[in-house]
């Protein structure tokens, strides 16, 4: 049970990081749909930015954590900052079905 709580929380992390990387980008596609798309967009951006990082000479044990809530507290700053709709009803069968 841990573990999947575990994953469950990675994926509404990326969720946050995603949303708030399409609401940067000022996004156009509708609401459902940015936050449907938003975790493989979390997922990239996080995995771009340890990519660059790593091949500047960064182990990624130093950086990981410092990372993470970098990404974290920019994403919820932003989309704190833009007021962004989170459609739970819209939502709920995808919860659901993850």
């Amino acid at each position: 049970m841990p573990a999947l709580a575990l994953s469950l929380l990675f994926v509404a992390y990326l969720a946050v990081v995603g949303r708030a990387a399409l609401a940067a980008c000022r996004w156009q596609g509708g609401v459902l749909r940015a936050w449907l798309l938003a975790p493989a967009t979390g997922l990239a951006v996080a995995l771009l930015l340890t990519t660059i990082l790593h091949q500047t000479g960064l182990p990624i044990g130093r950086f990981a954590w410092p990372l993470t809530r970098a990404l974290g507290v920019g994403a919820a700053i932003l989309l704190w900052s833009r007021a962004t709709i989170f459609p739970g009803r819209a939502l709920a069968p995808f919860i659901a079905a993850a």
